[in-house]
């Protein structure tokens, strides 16, 4: 009889080689949208938590003959209506404050105007992006992912306790909406896209 490859051994060796991906292995790289907001790597040394997106295909049950047939249709992206960041907040609170006249501009409720893109077009375009990079154990990109499309949705609230407050480190969300995601194997030579 032979040995199944599905065992306590097999995954053992398995972890020793290939490790786990771990809840750190992460990074948001930036967040540009266009017309607008810029922000780098050293902006993102605050960003605390972030996401890799998900995919769904659309199904369409088909029935002929007393059988379901499961049939694919469009792509769906989940949670693209508001992908969600949380951020530390700086004592100056720069971050919080060039997100929230990012909404701004998006849309100024004073006047009622949506400015949003190039030119003042209130569809976000393929220069506003989200990259984000999924890091191996030597904290070395692995997959980027570029949320395609990006505009701002909401920006939290921060909510002091100052009557009895311990000094704990305040934090905020944002929420951004996009179009789509490419991704693609990061390596020497840029990004390499998968269509697998």
């Amino acid at each position: 009889m032979d040995i199944p490859q599905q065992t306590i051994e097999s995954f053992f060796r398995n972890a020793v080689v290939n490790d786990f991906s771990r809840d750190y292995l992460f990074r948001i790289e930036s967040i540009v949208l266009d017309g607008g907001l810029s922000m780098g790597p050293s902006a993102m040394l605050y960003a605390k938590s972030g996401k890799l997106p998900a995919r769904n295909i659309v199904n369409h049950a088909v029935k002929y003959a007393g059988q379901t047939f499961n049939i694919p249709g469009s792509v769906e992206f989940p949670g693209s209506e508001g992908y969600e960041i949380d951020f530390y907040c700086p004592e100056d609170s720069n971050i919080r404050e060039l997100l929230m006249n990012e909404s701004v501009r998006t849309f100024g409720n004073v006047l009622g105007i949506a400015g949003s893109g190039r030119n003042g077009g209130s569809i976000a375009n393929q220069d506003s992006r989200i990259t984000l990079l999924q890091l191996d154990k030597n904290l070395d990109p692995t997959y980027q992912y570029d949320l395609v499309g990006c505009s701002i949705r909401s920006v939290g609230d921060l909510s002091y306790g100052f009557a009895e407050g311990t000094g704990a480190v305040m934090s905020f969300n944002v929420g951004i909406a996009y179009h789509f995601f490419t991704r693609g194997l990061k390596g020497v030579g840029g990004v390499v896209p998968d269509n697998s």
